[in-house]
Parts: C-alpha cells; structure tokens; sequence
C-alpha cells in the first residue's frame, strides 16, 4: 500500500474516531441530563413506572382497560371472555 493511500485510510480513520468521539460525548451529556431531570420530562419515562399523562377520556380509558385486563385474568373461562365497559361521557354513563 502505497504513502498516499496509507495516509487516505488514516485521515478517515482520524475523522470516524472523532465522529465516534463526538457521539460519545453526547450521549453522556444526554445521560448525565436525564439523572436530574428525568421526573419532569414528558418525553422520558420509566419501564416499572410509566407516568399517567392523559386528557380526562383517556384516564377512562386507562381505567376501562385496567378493568378489562383484571376481567379477562380472572375470570377467563373455556377460552372466551365477556365484559361491559361503563364510560361517563357528556353527563351520562354509556354501556359499550
């Protein structure tokens, strides 16, 4: 391999490395930002205790499927299952 070639390959691997570096240092700033401020941030949540934003239908529906799950695991019987979902919208309870 000849000098001109050899310092082409060397150049590029000079410029991966920092580039590598560069990323590196990024996400340890991200890293280090997200032990502080990971409470307050919307866009970060946490696999054991995910956060509850919703508007007032979704919290029912939170609600309605939570229901659902604990319907359908305890009282899951000849492979089908029944439920009945009640919602308060507009003043009034729906059945659905």
């Amino acid at each position: 391999m000849g000098d001109g070639r050899r310092g082409t390959i060397q150049k590029k691997l000079i410029s991966y490395n920092a580039e590598d570096c560069q990323a590196l240092r990024i996400l340890t700033e991200e890293l280090a930002r997200l032990r502080t401020d990971a409470d307050s941030r919307l866009n970060v949540d946490y696999v054991d205790q995910p956060k509850r934003n919703a508007t007032n239908l979704g919290s029912e529906l939170h609600a309605a499927l939570e229901h659902v799950l604990l319907y359908a695991s305890v009282n899951y019987r000849d492979g089908s299952w029944f439920g009945r979902v009640r919602m308060h919208r507009n003043g009034r309870d729906q059945e659905r």
